[in-house]
């Protein structure tokens, strides 16, 4: 324990023991790359599974209206929304899966939880894209719908695996952009006034232009998501270590506490026995 003197405070700087010095070692050498713990990437997959559930029945709903074609027609959309209910039952295939392995996340290590979330937000992109082409890209604004998971693999993992799931966002999205143009997909959408009927000559510079500021826009997002994220683990690396410090101290002043206790109680004693004796 050593002190350091200052104009009326007096500081102390606590030894720390070999293995809480070698925690706190690795605990900063991994600080910007680190994934998130065991029990935080299971809890986070348990509550992405939930959120699923709540996007398969926005599916489901929106399908079962394809049996109404005049309520459809009626609020000013088409009338073929069968894919809907498909993406609904694909879904919830793939939830019940998710569920199952989360049951089984506890004998698994992180690496595994890790890529258990990486599966599903790469299942996801796919199936938003197959959304995106149905919904229509150039009438909705269904293509943001990307972001929520580029945010999340910026708290789900770490920088350059965040920023690799951005990219196959970006590349599933251009690709059914640039399918569609080539006429390999036909247009479609869920207005009546989708490229289904125009074709693709409403196609022109500003869709470029738009396309190019999303996918920026992607990428900003990205870029802010990951930094932020990246801080916010390294704050809690630090207070970590700050409490596990605390904690030594905190056994430190209790062992100190007992050798001066032990330490004065053979004085006292041989002070009491004299006092007595000279009573």
């Amino acid at each position: 324990m050593v002190a350091e003197n200052e104009p009326g405070m007096a500081s102390y700087e606590l030894p720390l023991n070999d293995d809480d010095a070698e925690l706190i070692s690795v605990s900063k050498a991994v600080t910007e790359s680190a994934p998130l713990p065991h029990a935080m990437l299971v809890q986070n997959a348990v509550w992405f599974c939930r959120l699923r559930w709540a996007i398969i029945v926005i599916f489901g709903v929106f399908g079962v209206l394809s049996l109404f074609p005049g309520f459809l027609t009626h609020i000013g959309l088409r009338t073929d929304t069968r894919w809907a209910l498909i993406v609904a039952g694909l879904l919830t295939l793939a939830n019940l899966y998710f569920l199952k392995r989360v049951r089984n996340a506890e004998a698994t290590a992180v690496k595994s939880a890790q890529k258990d979330l990486l599966i599903q937000i790469v299942l996801d992109l796919l199936i938003l894209t197959v959304v995106v082409h149905y919904v229509g890209h150039l009438e909705t604004y269904i293509a943001l719908a990307y972001l929520f998971h580029i945010v999340l693999a910026c708290i789900f993992f770490t920088r350059v695996q965040s920023f690799l799931v951005t990219a196959l966002a970006t590349a599933l999205y251009l690709a059914c952009v640039t399918l569609e143009a080539a006429q390999i997909l036909t247009p479609t959408g869920i207005l009546p006034s989708s490229p289904i009927a125009t074709g693709y000559s409403r196609i022109s510079g500003i869709h470029f232009v738009n396309l190019l500021g999303m996918i920026s826009v992607w990428f900003g997002i990205w870029y802010l998501s990951s930094y932020l994220s990246q801080l916010l683990r390294k704050r809690d690396r630090e207070l970590a270590v700050t409490n596990l410090r605390l904690e030594n101290a905190q056994k430190e002043k209790t062992a100190h506490m007992l050798r001066t206790t032990h330490e004065l109680k053979a004085p006292f004693a041989a002070i009491q026995a004299n006092t007595q004796l000279l009573l």
